[in-house]
């Protein structure tokens, strides 16, 4: 831990995770992990702090840009959502994860670390990447290797249609043989980490049609709806031209689970309940542990 000349402590993010996570469900540590390694972080500034930091800014004592950019909310109201690198890299997750596996709660942790998305740009593609790429016993959809924040370069025409020579797909899915692909793009309040990126309007999903991907919108309504994402699941597999197989009792139990935890106010993620301690909530609660291996 160090000391900064601003007044406040700074740590390792990985090993804070860490002393943490005793006090966190599996979910809730999974969602903090994957704001390490992503690249946003969602903060709700008090106003004091707020007003600090307008007035450390006007003053030249810390630059506008220092490594942290708000991004713009719908109602032009500060937004909690920030843009910033990631903390954590995969590599420096897994490495960590080595380091401790022999101590207490080290392999929950490392367990918890499999299923981590690396390169997350909003809480909303975190959600939508577990439902649809955590395994079906786990409350996911089981789709394998989706990758986020995929940047296309474009061709020639496809530049010309959208005045750009490179967009970012936010998830991307593809069939297991690869001869398909789905782009999704994440669409709603606070949902995109980069300002201006990504596909935001017509002319992109046109520019990325032309390029051959199928390009499908998700609003966080449709992923908090079960029967609307159900649909939205089936839509995909036809895209990718893989079978949907309708879910056991066991793994709709699954996906219960994981949706009563998973869509909270990631403000308060990682606020410890003291009066309800992890230990008593873990039977009603998302775990890892309900992955057979």
């Amino acid at each position: 831990m160090l000391e900064t000349e601003h007044g406040f402590l700074v740590t390792s993010p990985l090993l804070t995770a860490f002393v943490m996570s005793r006090h966190l469900t599996d979910l809730q540590l999974l969602l903090v992990l994957a704001e390490l390694c992503g690249s946003f972080a969602v903060c709700a500034l008090p106003a004091v702090l707020e007003s600090e930091l307008s007035r450390a800014i006007d003053s030249g004592a810390i630059p506008a840009d220092f490594g942290w950019a708000r991004c713009p909310s719908e109602d032009d109201a500060a937004s909690d959502l920030w843009r910033r690198d990631a903390l954590v890299l995969g590599v420096d997750l897994d490495r960590f994860c080595s380091d401790v596996c022999g101590m207490r709660y080290g392999k929950r942790f490392a367990a918890v670390s499999r299923f981590v998305p690396q390169g997350a740009a909003s809480p909303f593609e975190v959600e939508a990447y577990l439902l649809l790429g955590l395994p079906r016993a786990l409350g996911g959809e089981g789709f394998c290797g989706i990758e986020l924040n995929v940047e296309v370069t474009l061709s020639a025409s496809a530049r010309g249609i959208v005045g750009k020579s490179r967009v970012y797909i936010d998830l991307l899915l593809s069939s297991p043989d690869g001869m398909r692909q789905v782009a999704i793009e994440c669409q709603g309040k606070a949902s995109h980490g980069r300002a201006g990126d990504g596909l935001r309007d017509a002319d992109r999903m046109t520019a990325l049609q032309a390029m051959g991907y199928d390009v499908f919108l998700l609003t966080h309504g449709q992923i908090s709806d079960v029967d609307r994402f159900r649909a939205i699941v089936k839509t995909v597999c036809r895209m990718l031209d893989v079978e949907y197989r309708d879910k056991s009792p066991e793994e709709q139990k699954a996906e219960a689970l994981l949706r009563s935890e998973l869509f909270i106010d990631w403000s308060k993620l990682g606020e410890i309940d003291k009066k309800r301690p992890v230990r008593y909530k873990k039977a009603r609660s998302w775990t890892v542990a309900n992955l057979s291996e």
